[in-house]
């Protein structure tokens, strides 16, 4: 058994117990089901161990994990939480609100009108550039489908 205090030590820990079963990195990506890669990209410290994929790996490795009190640890502080409402706090919602609110006029407010101008002008030019590509995308897949549907006939 290993005694772990930090995230550094974790990752060690699965990479040490992967190596001592003699698993490759892509065993495991295949094992915990994760996309081909991502075991050393956590290894790595690119990517993190999180809720979608932890258990996969421990699964795949034949481990748990176990919490233990610390005896050198201080009582764990609980902190009591307002009532929820629509996922975020009662207040907060209204706070985040206000601020997106405020956030969008000063944002405006600080352009000069021609500046404004412009960005509008932009704005919709791009908006007709992507319409443009949208259009060309599907053009080019239905000639490829025709294509392929006559080849397929012929």
């Amino acid at each position: 058994m290993q005694i772990i205090r930090d995230y550094e030590t974790l990752r060690q820990a699965i990479n040490d117990r992967r190596i001592a079963l003699r698993m490759k990195m892509l065993d495991l990506d295949t094992d915990a089901d994760l996309q081909s890669g991502y075991a050393a990209k956590i290894n790595c410290g690119i990517r993190n161990f999180g809720p979608a994929n932890l258990g996969g790996i421990l699964k795949a490795l034949g481990v748990e994990l176990h919490l233990v009190d610390r005896p050198d640890a201080a009582a764990p502080r609980i902190v009591e939480l307002p009532k929820k409402t629509g996922g975020l706090f009662s207040n907060e919602h209204a706070r985040l609100k206000k601020i997106g609110a405020i956030g969008r006029k000063n944002f405006w407010e600080s352009k000069s009108p021609e500046k404004r101008s412009q960005m509008m002008r932009d704005l919709r030019r791009s908006g007709i550039r992507k319409a443009r590509q949208k259009v060309l995308i599907t053009d080019r897949l239905k000639r490829k489908r025709e294509k392929h549907d006559h080849q397929a006939t012929s």
